[in-house]
This record gives C-alpha cells, structure tokens and sequence, in this order.
C-alpha cells in the first residue's frame, strides 16, 4: 500500500505550478485583452484625426492683391502644385509668368509656335491647369501644355544671393522662382510650354472664336466653333519616342457638325463631355443641342432642350472634373448640373438630366466658371464680383470671397486646391484655401 504522506507531498508543487500557470494565463490574457482595446482605440482617435477636416467648414485665407499689365487681356490663367508661381496667357499669344506670393514678373514664353498672327481668339483648359488649347486669328489652333520645370540645386551651387534664403522663403531671380526647402535644398521653377503641335483648324484661315478640349483613352479631341458658326471636330494622337523621349503629335482631319445655324444666331458655347462621346452646343437663350460624336464621321444630333428659364439667359458653361457633368450659369444667379442618364425612349438612349441645383442669395449673373483638377469642386464669378467656391456632390457652398473687381478675366483652383486666383482687369487676387 502507499503512503498517503508521499502522495499529499507531491500535491503540493502540483498546485504550485497550476497557480502559477493560471496567473501566467490571466496576465498574458489581461495584456492581450487591453491591446485588443488600445489598437481599436488607437485605429478609432486616428480614424476621427483623419476625418475631422471633413466636419469643419472650409477655410479662406486674407485676400492678397497686386497689380499686372491690364493689357494685352488675360483669357486663361493657372498656378503651380506648390502654389508660389502662376502664369497668364494673354491676348497677345504670350504666356506670362508670376510669383503669387508678391506677383514678381517672371520670364514669358510664346504659346504658339510659328503663328503669323499672334491674336489669341479664344482658350481652353482642362481642369486645374496645364493642358491647354488656343486658336488664333489666321484660323491656327495650337495644344501646349503650360507648366513649370522644376529643379533643385545645393546650397554650393546657387548664386552667393540666394543664400541667405530661409526655409519657405521664395524670391525671383533671373526669370524664375527660386525657393529653400525644408532640406535646405533651393528649388528653381521656370515656366515652359511643352509638346505644342498647330494645325489650320478649318484648313482656310477662318478664326475659331470657341474651343473645349477632352480626352478619350490616349487621344485628345478638339471641338472649334467658328466665327461663321460652323462647328468641326479634330482628333490628336500623341506618340513618344521611347529612344529619346521627344513628342509628336498628329492631328487628324477635321470632322464637320451639322449644327443648325439659323436657329437665334451662331451658337455661343461648345462643350465635349462623357470622354468626347457627346457634344453640347448651347445658345445664350438656354437651348441646347447635344450631338453623339462616339463616331467621328457619324455626328447624330442626340436631342434639343431647354436648360435655363424663360427669364434668364444662359451666361456661362463648363465642364466638370471627369468630364459628364455641364455647370450652367444663369443671368438670374443660378448655377446647375446636368449630365446624361439612361432613357430607352431617346435616340441614343440617353438624355439630359439636371442634376444638381445652387439656388444662391444673389441675383448677379455668374460670367466665369472653373472646375478644379482633383475634386467635385467648382468656381463661380458674378457680375459684382463675388466668387464662390461650390461643391457639386453636396449642393454646398464652401466658401465666399470679393474680388477687387467684378471684371472677371480669368479664375483658377491651384493644382491641390489650396489657392484661389481671380485675374481682373489689371490686378490679380489670390486666397489660401482649404475646402474641408
């Protein structure tokens, strides 16, 4: 028989070592369970961290103004992602460049590359800047892209002047502007218009005095309106050479629309949307004619209506931020969306539907609309010169600015949306800005 005295002396560290496994586990189960809680928590106050901006109202900054030429006339303008240069294309062909913390002149550059006849007749630009089309009086149309070239020299390398620039400090020299980095580094950025390429654009040197530019897949294409009326549309490819990186680009042959002239007058606006698949061509009563041009050869007037109401005029189009959606500025002070939906009924089987509607609290006519290059985000500019700055999606206003004055020429969202630009007659105002 065994001795109860030895099996009750081996019981003892038994128990030992299950209490102190128990503890082990307890703790080990306690310290998980709190870490579980403290990266929830964690990932939760970052979570509200990140989206808090998203709570606050947007934000605009003091006005900054200083004078530029008011002549030749600004018809475009645009800026630079790290918004300390802007630049102008004038009436004049040329296009100017500026520092927007002080409006220093900067070096200028042509747009056009051979036109005889320098006289800009009419511009655009895609959203947010950059890719540009202008036609000029002798009938050219020419694409550029406007921009600036950026490069970065040591403190060993720049001018013994510059080296006394802080961090964030900017100045121009020598036709650029040059700022110190957080790393000490100097940046230089010199405007430049690259990969230009001109075609006659009807082919007999009648003017466009309208242009919209879009894009589908690889290739661009430019719609023109003429000073007789007539519309036509041009295709470009753009081809690089992998050996040395070099552009060129190639124009295809112009593509006529047969859009009605005699209805009130020639047309007033022309605007590519949904990727260049359809046309609008709108008239200063509101009417609108949007023509299917998925085939180029092919254009097929899609439907006709009215987008405006019997007491208002239309005052100003543009495009959107992906290209579906129209902004239509009223003489009333109105602005709307419209884009294309479903319809079996209709001939392509799509129609126009408004979307979006800005009841605002001033009657003033809206003149200048600018789309921003990254969001749903919009511009609009009055005739007694207010700007605001909208949100397409949620209907909102953002914010409200007063330009110096109501004779807009030109308006622009900076490439991260964090400046406002208004070029007037001879003064140029710039906001620091944060839409959310």
């Amino acid at each position: 028989m065994s001795d109860p005295r030895r099996s009750r002396v081996r019981a003892v560290p038994l128990r030992r070592t299950f209490a102190v496994q128990d503890l082990v586990a307890r703790a080990v189960v306690t310290v998980g369970g709190l870490g579980t809680i403290a990266a929830v928590s964690g990932v939760f106050l970052f979570l509200v961290f990140v989206a808090w901006d998203l709570f606050l109202p947007a934000h605009v900054g003091v006005r900054v103004s200083f004078a530029v030429p008011a002549e030749p006339r600004v018809l475009a303008t645009g800026a630079d992602e790290y918004a300390g240069t802007f630049w102008c294309l004038r009436s004049d062909g040329v296009v100017a460049g500026f520092g927007l913390d002080d409006g220093a002149p900067l070096a200028s550059v042509g747009f056009g590359s051979s036109s005889s006849q320098p006289t800009v007749t009419a511009v655009a630009i895609e959203p947010g800047g950059g890719s540009t089309v202008a036609a000029f009086e002798d009938g050219t149309v020419c694409v550029g892209e406007v921009g600036f070239s950026t490069t970065y020299s040591e403190v060993g390398d720049v001018e013994p002047g510059l080296r006394s620039l802080g961090v964030g400090e900017r100045r121009a020299f020598d036709g650029q502007l040059v700022e110190r980095t957080v790393r000490g580094a100097f940046r230089f950025q010199r405007l430049e218009v690259r990969d230009r390429a001109e075609v006659p654009f009807f082919g007999d040197g009648h003017p466009v005095v309208a242009l919209h530019r879009a894009v589908r897949g690889e290739d661009w294409f430019v719609v023109g309106l003429g000073r007789d009326g007539r519309v036509g549309l041009r295709r470009l490819r753009r081809f690089e050479d992998p050996l040395n990186g070099e552009v060129a680009i190639e124009w295809s042959r112009l593509f006529p629309v047969p859009v009605d002239g005699g209805r009130s007058g020639p047309p007033r606006f022309i605007r590519l949307t949904d990727r260049a698949n359809n046309l609008a061509v709108a008239w200063s009563d509101g009417t609108i004619e949007r023509w299917s041009v998925r085939r180029l050869d092919e254009p097929r007037l899609a439907e006709t209506r009215d987008i405006v109401p019997a007491d208002a005029e239309l005052t100003a189009l543009e495009v959107l931020l992906g290209g579906v959606t129209l902004i239509a500025g009223t003489s009333t002070g109105a602005l709307a969306g419209w884009f294309v939906v479903p319809d079996a009924a209709a001939p392509d089987g799509t129609r126009l539907e408004r979307g979006h509607f800005f009841a605002l609290e001033h009657d003033a006519p809206i003149r200048v609309l600018a789309s921003s290059g990254r969001e749903r985000v919009f511009l609009a500019g009055d005739d007694d010169g207010r700007i605001r700055a909208l949100h397409m999606t949620s209907e909102k206003v953002l914010a409200r600015v007063d330009a110096s004055t109501a004779e807009f020429r030109a308006l622009a969202l900076s490439p991260r949306n964090d400046r406002i630009l208004a070029v007037g007659a001879g003064v140029v105002d710039a906001w620091s800005f944060d839409p959310m």
